[in-house]
């Protein structure tokens, strides 16, 4: 699951600062850069993201602001879209298709609408978003990569009776309350994100009373309420590193709406939840674009290294 973010915009993170500056010069004075979140990102900030483009006439093929290895982007194909000083393989059919798309940064907003218009879904699964009807498109035509620095869970830590004359935790979040709470203001580690039922990976799932969703009430344990402890995770040696996600067009001012994939937790992560984001390694970054060939096999992969944890 992924239900929070951060993205790192300090002066010694080229990569990240990079994709910010041509997002400033490309969307200068339109109202979406003022909406544009950095830092911590939560469901329905708009954040930046890549995506796949038509090369504009005169525009160069490599793209600098995507600093990944030069290498074969997917097993047994590369997506010919390398950097200048590296030797291409032969071309292929796909590197023929994609002869005219380069990798550009977009503004989107996180979380696709619900079909009846109850909230908003912002994780899919990334072992049946190929199939699902509500992703089956976006999958097809609109993945995207997330850049992000770290991102949060909540592990649990122990389970405690109200005291007496304590206020019943009954409490009913609205999206008005909601909208006013998403910077960050009143979230603490008793009552985090997820558990307002925006982690949901599944649109047509019946809820059950503890879950919920962006807009409708959620009702909590008048007997009984759970401590949590907020964790950040990271990987050690990548202060950037690249979600796998799906886009699609949106009636409102971001243009496009975006979900993370997310995978089976590694060893790391699975004390605290059983589900992590689709991190991507850097070889396949362009070929998550570009390859139509390879992309389902790229939905199994395991992260090859060991996330760092950190209490927050």
């Amino acid at each position: 699951m992924c239900g929070r973010y951060y993205v790192d915009q300090e002066d010694d993170l080229s990569e990240i600062r990079k994709i910010l500056t041509e997002l400033n010069k490309k969307f200068q004075g339109q109202q979406i850069l003022d909406e544009m979140r950095t830092g911590e990102i939560f469901p329905t900030h708009v954040a930046p993201v890549l995506q796949a483009a038509q090369r504009e006439a005169g525009q160069s093929v490599s793209e600098p602001i995507l600093e990944i290895a030069p290498a074969s982007m997917s097993p047994g194909v590369s997506s010919g879209l390398l950097d200048d000083d590296h030797h291409e393989p032969p071309e292929t059919h796909q590197d023929r298709k994609n002869q005219n798309k380069i990798i550009v940064p977009g503004l989107m907003r996180w979380g696709f609408e619900r079909p009846h218009g109850s909230g908003v879904v912002i994780n899919a699964r990334a072992e049946t978003a190929a199939e699902k009807p509500f992703f089956r498109q976006a999958f097809q035509y609109g993945r995207i990569l997330v850049p992000a620095s770290a991102f949060f869970e909540w592990r649990k830590l122990e389970t405690e009776e109200n005291l007496p004359g304590q206020n019943k935790d009954d409490a009913q979040l609205t999206l008005d309350s909601l909208q006013r709470q998403k910077d960050g203001a009143g979230w603490s580690a008793e009552r985090p994100l997820p558990d307002s039922g925006l982690d949901q990976e599944d649109p047509d799932r019946k809820m059950t009373r503890s879950e919920g969703t962006l807009g409708r009430p959620v009702r909590r344990s008048a007997s009984r309420r759970t401590a949590k402890q907020k964790v950040k995770l990271s990987l050690p040696d990548e202060p950037a590193f690249y979600m796998a996600g799906l886009s699609r067009p949106a009636n409102d001012r971001a243009g496009s709406r975006f979900v993370i994939l997310t995978t089976a937790a590694t060893p790391s992560v699975a004390a605290i939840h059983d589900r992590q984001p689709l991190i991507l390694p850097r070889r396949w970054l362009r070929s998550w674009l570009l390859d139509d060939t390879f992309v389902r096999e790229m939905l199994s992969y395991v992260l090859e290294k060991k996330l760092q944890l950190q209490d927050v």
